[in-house]
């Protein structure tokens, strides 16, 4: 089984590294509650979180001046939630191969879920399928909500939780994990870690100040690499080889372009 992960030719230049001599696919992790707000949604998860509190409230006749489920749960004009200083970072993979027309422009790099999955244990990153069952995660969370919701306070001025809250984890596990059912069919992953905006890297990108996260795989993660469109750039495609081998790399081994002539 092997997990595809769609990026750019420059991308790609970038992750293609070495250090101690060993061979590496520095992979780029994004701030996923900017990457969402940015579209002008709230994230899917904080959604439908946000249903099963109404729900919960519903359920429990709680009065509409005390309902916490309009509480604001981002910090005032910053796209990141209200309490500790945590950030979900992450990049998407899928279980279906793309095809080039999905590729584009692009290029796909497959990794070995095997190799891929022990790696992440190792480091301690979270690694996963997103979850495609509205219906579910709506029980789960009322259940959760019989003990988390009198943790949180909530007025006009104030927002406050007890010691003892999982609101925000649960608001960041539904940011992850969470997607609408319709888009069952992708067989999306994430590979995530949560850092404090102290720990995160920055770099300027696409005019814009961008937190971020990398994450250094090791080369026996890696598979294949594929590019439609190497036949079209011949300018590119010729450097490329010489750049993997110059890294370490063995191009024969991982361009699906040069293991096809070779069979």
């Amino acid at each position: 089984m092997y997990l595809y992960y769609i990026t750019t030719f420059h991308d790609l230049i970038d992750a293609l590294q070495v250090q101690d001599g060993q061979c590496l696919f520095r992979m780029r992790l994004n701030d996923l509650m900017t990457q969402t707000y940015l579209t002008g949604r709230e994230p899917y998860g904080i959604t439908l979180f946000r249903e099963a509190m109404t729900q919960y409230e519903k359920l429990h006749e709680i009065p509409p001046r005390e309902h916490k489920s309009r509480m604001p749960i981002r910090r005032k004009s910053q796209f990141r939630l209200v309490g500790p200083d945590c950030i979900p970072f992450a990049a998407t993979l899928t279980e279906l191969r793309p095809n080039p027309q999905a590729i584009g422009e692009d290029v796909c790099v497959a990794f070995d879920y095997y190799q891929l999955v022990n790696y992440c244990l190792s480091e301690d990153i979270s690694i996963f399928r997103k979850k495609y069952n509205a219906e579910q995660a709506m029980k789960g969370w009322l259940q959760v909500l019989e003990k988390e919701y009198d943790k949180i306070f909530y007025d006009e001025e104030h927002t406050g939780f007890m010691a003892s809250s999982q609101y925000i984890s649960l608001l960041l596990k539904a940011v992850l994990e969470m997607r609408p059912d319709a888009e069952a069919a992708k067989k999306e992953w994430h590979i995530s870690v949560m850092k404090s905006s102290e720990e995160a890297d920055y770099e300027w990108k696409s005019d814009m100040l961008q937190a971020c996260v990398y994450l250094d795989i090791p080369y026996e993660c890696l598979h294949h690499i594929e590019w439609p469109l190497y036949e079209r750039r011949p300018q590119l495609y010729t450097p490329l080889i010489g750049y993997m081998k110059k890294k370490g790399f063995v191009p024969e081994q991982l361009l699906t372009s040069l293991r096809e002539e070779n069979e």
